[in-house]
């Protein structure tokens, strides 16, 4: 009964790892993201004032680490690759689509004097967000469309890694995770060797044309490896919760410290790798030393986690152009207790909907299912 109670607590502990990720992301996009050089123009009536969250945008990173560990912990629990698909379907789809609804009709509101009301009153861009397909996969078949909200670009990421870890999961049910393991780190490693900005020239003749025609692909409609390394490690990190580890496993466990390290370093600059090891290390805490966490578990963070799938969904374009309109002549501690607020009204909102709304529905279009 202890070690249940115990390993209940670290799953409440991932939602509180899912709060820190979407307060990252948020801070982001209403501090640093739409400045110059990362947007044309400053949406901010505030300016540069707050620009400390530029590596905020790594709180998706962090969302892919803990996606790979709770996906294979899902998986772990699954019969069929079918039962698993339809489950994660019925998981996203209600939500995204009532929060394009949400946000489409919002803007419609609000009229052509804010920012992103064309974007977001785009019937087409409607289309295209509850689809969870990139944009780019439209524009093959010359469809010129975009999301409503720009976060929605890491759903696809998400979509394709789901169909990548479910059929090898399921296709090789002996040894899954080392076969899982060694398949993704040849995807990884090639991936890296092909998009590298400087090919030798010595083998530029034979390498050139391959890594166009990758960079083509994999950097556009079809980007999961680019994001492959958080996933996986996410995925190891299961693989310790688990106690799964063995010891004599040289190679694989060689292979594990390689993707590590190699997504640490994936965060390219030092303040981002530095980052992205304080990531790893919370869920070795998690691992070894999870009353560590405890704070995550409760509280106003684990809220923000349960609901920050819904968060994440409504918050980027919506409090950005609300923003905006805010003059510009007022004292700083004003614009950020206004942001709070709304930040938090948000936080309250999406924390509701997911507790006495999003449980229900997907019940429900389960069971009609």
């Amino acid at each position: 009964m202890k070690e249940i109670k115990l390993r209940q607590n670290r799953v409440l502990i991932i939602d509180g790892f899912r709060g820190i990720a979407i307060l990252m992301v948020l801070l982001y996009h209403y501090f640093s993201r739409w400045l110059f050089p990362l947007n044309d123009n400053n949406l901010y009536p505030y300016g540069n004032q707050f620009d400390y969250f530029l590596y905020g945008r790594l709180g998706v990173q962090f969302f892919f680490m803990i996606s790979g560990f709770v996906i294979f912990m899902t998986l772990d629990k699954t019969v069929s690759f079918r039962l698993f698909i339809t489950n994660r379907f019925f998981r996203l789809f209600p939500t995204i689509f009532l929060a394009s609804l949400f946000t489409f009709a919002i803007f419609y509101f609000l009229g052509s004097g804010y920012l992103f009301y064309y974007v977001n009153t785009n019937v087409l861009n409607f289309f295209t967000s509850i689809t969870f397909i990139s944009p780019d996969i439209f524009k093959l078949f010359n469809f010129t469309t975009n999301y409503l909200n720009g976060s929605y670009w890491s759903l696809w990421p998400e979509i394709q890694f789901y169909f990548y870890v479910g059929v090898i999961y399921f296709a090789f049910r002996k040894n899954t995770f080392d076969i899982f393991i060694y398949i993704s780190f040849l995807f990884i490693f090639l991936n890296y060797l092909f998009n590298r900005p400087n090919i030798p020239p010595q083998y530029s003749n034979y390498l050139l044309p391959i890594s166009f025609s990758i960079k083509k692909w994999v950097n556009g409609p079809f980007n999961l490896f680019i994001y492959l390394p958080h996933f996986v490690t996410g995925v190891i990190w299961y693989y310790f919760f688990s106690n799964r580890f063995v010891v004599k496993k040289t190679i694989l466990n060689i292979t594990l410290i390689i993707l590590i390290l190699f997504q640490v370093y994936s965060g390219v600059t030092l303040q981002g790798q530095f980052l992205i090891a304080a990531f790893n290390f919370l869920f070795l805490l998690l691992r070894f030393s999870p009353t560590s966490l405890n704070v995550f578990s409760t509280g106003f963070i684990q809220k923000v986690g349960i609901g920050s799938y819904a968060l994440y969904l409504i918050h980027e374009q919506l409090g950005v152009a609300l923003i905006n309109k805010l003059p510009t002549n007022m004292p700083l501690f004003m614009y950020l207790l206004i942001i709070i607020a709304m930040s938090y009204s948000m936080i309250m909102v999406t924390y509701f909907y997911t507790v006495k709304i999003e449980k229900k529905l997907i019940s429900r279009l389960k069971k009609n299912f």
